[in-house]
């Protein structure tokens, strides 16, 4: 593939995980002006091509300047710059005195976006991908003049975002990249708040593909796209810990990942360390591990809030192996504000073909019952619509997760007994009659035509 072939094959693809915001602004109405100002506008120039050539200015908002088109109140100065080349841009408004907030907009003054605390602390930031064209930047302050005079800083700068190439994925050779987000990394193509890496690969053969990416400190999210099929994957939290994984069959050819954080800004550490493993999957090898499911969960469609019901369940080890012997497993379930776990299953039931129920209603031709696995009490407090979700989840010895499989199921939480509905004929008329009581146990009758 020709350099400049794939470059653009790339930034397709890099378009493809922007998508959500083109549908956001799809059909959208056009931005609303600001207000006229009768404030100068200082010119700054045109960006450079070239990535970590800024323009810059500095300031002081002394109480007394002009205001803001956006914040009653507030001081502001406004600055205009010139794109030629379409890119990522960088703009930063920094004060150590004052909580500064940035607005970016269109040369005949309508707003584009805005931002208050994207960079460091109380800093702003606004980075997205601009086309030529002329822009107005307002630099202003969150708490107005009431604060005090303050000086700031004004950065308008291009970075460089191109994907990293990782090469051919075959199997039996992983593809692998570390790396660090920080409040310096660039923006995800989605969120851009969301400091992102962005990598690509080359599929070989088709085959199934896991992707993980995993971080002590951080909070990984992956996306996965294709340049003929757009965005094809995206997960958060499905490997171990606060871990990501997408694992699905894949055809050959290329594809993108983004792999950047859930958590923004200075929320998250100011460095949190990652690595990306790329992995084919050998099926027939997969097929003899073994594999604990949630076969099946059974419960009433509606329960009455405050009184104990039983969750009936089948689990059992679907795979061909069987679960290693220093294994932890647990069953459990959970629903809102209820933890209801059953601990220490011993691994010994696990072998290979195993299938328990907890009761007869959810026994199935080959399953059966043992003494570690009963029914799950639950008790709900509130009503309203609600779930419950039960599940296997099994340790090793390191107390790394090696299994996990849940079934969810909905449920009706309501405040007492229901009666009905009962369809009676009146006169040639059909009616519904539903009762119930409440918590004074006063029965209320609805009859619906």
């Amino acid at each position: 593939m020709c350099p400049i072939l794939k470059f653009r094959t790339v930034t397709a693809c890099l378009a493809a995980i922007a998508l959500f915001a083109a549908f956001a602004a799809r059909g959208a109405p056009p931005p609303a002006l600001a207000e006229e100002s009768a404030c100068e506008v200082h010119a700054l120039g045109a960006l450079s091509a070239e990535p970590d050539t800024p323009l810059t200015a500095s300031g002081r908002w002394t109480t007394e300047d002009c205001d803001s088109r956006f914040r009653s109140g507030s001081d502001a100065f406004t600055y205009s710059f010139e794109v030629a080349e379409a890119g990522r841009v960088r703009i930063d408004l920094a004060s150590t005195e004052a909580d500064s907030f940035l607005y970016l907009m269109s040369e005949d003054g309508a707003r584009i976006t805005d931002n208050d605390d994207g960079a460091s602390g109380l800093d702003a930031r606004i980075e997205l991908t601009l086309e030529p064209g002329s822009y107005l930047v307002e630099a202003t302050t969150v708490g107005g003049r009431s604060r005090g005079p303050a000086d700031f800083a004004l950065s308008i700068a291009r970075l460089s975002c191109d994907p990293i190439d990782l090469g051919v994925l075959v199997p039996g050779t992983d593809l692998t990249a570390t790396g660090t987000w920080s409040i310096d990394t660039c923006g995800s193509a989605i969120v851009a708040d969301h400091p992102a890496y962005n990598y690509t690969f080359t599929l070989a053969e088709p085959a199934r593909v896991r992707i993980e990416l995993l971080s002590e400190h951080g909070d990984p999210v992956l996306s996965l796209a294709s340049p003929t099929r757009g965005v094809i994957g995206a997960n958060d939290d499905g490997a171990e810990g606060r871990g990501s994984r997408i694992e699905q069959y894949m055809v050959a050819g290329l594809y993108i990942i983004e792999a950047t954080t859930y958590l923004q800004g200075d929320l998250q550490p100011l460095v949190a360390d990652f690595e990306l493993t790329v992995h084919v999957v050998d099926e027939a090898a997969r097929q003899e591990e073994f594999l604990l499911k949630v076969e099946a969960s059974l419960f009433p469609d509606q329960v009455i809030v405050g009184e104990p019901f039983e969750v009936d369940y089948r689990v059992g080890n679907i795979g061909g192996g069987d679960l290693p012997e220093d294994s932890e497993v647990w069953v459990y379930a959970v629903a809102p504000r209820i933890w209801e776990p059953i601990r220490d299953v011993p691994p010994a039931l696990w072998q290979a073909g195993a299938s328990y129920h907890s009761s007869s209603v959810t026994a199935s031709a080959v399953s059966t019952s043992t003494g570690e696995l009963p029914p799950i009490t639950v008790t709900f407090s509130r009503p309203g619509p609600s779930w419950v979700f039960v599940a296997v989840i099994a340790f090793d010895e390191d107390d790394k997760e090696i299994a996990f499989h849940g079934l969810w199921r909905t449920v009706s939480v309501v405040t007492g007994p229901t009666f009905g509905p009962v369809r009676v004929n009146v006169d040639g008329v059909e009616y519904d009659v539903v009762a119930a009581d409440d918590d004074e146990g006063i029965v209320e009758t609805c009859v619906i035509p």
